[in-house]
């Protein structure tokens, strides 16, 4: 039996989902709109190169989360 495989940008993308989820409302709502932006305009420029724009929202996110720390 063959296991249905997830793309890896598939699994990326499920992964910041779930870490914005853990935000603040206003935060989650803001990096929301900008990471589905940022997608669309991706995907329409080079669908190919879908898994970069991925990999760059998580390193922004990653930059969010330290600044949201840092500010508590």
């Amino acid at each position: 039996m063959n296991a249905i495989q997830t793309p890896p940008f598939e699994q990326q993308l499920s992964a910041i989902s779930r870490r914005i989820r853990n935000m603040d409302p206003e935060h989650h709502t803001a990096l929301l709109i900008g990471i589905i932006g940022g997608l669309k305009g991706a995907a329409s420029y080079d669908p190919q190169g879908i898994s970069a724009a991925v990999n760059s929202i998580e390193i922004v996110l990653e930059s969010f989360e330290e600044n949201l720390q840092t500010q508590v």
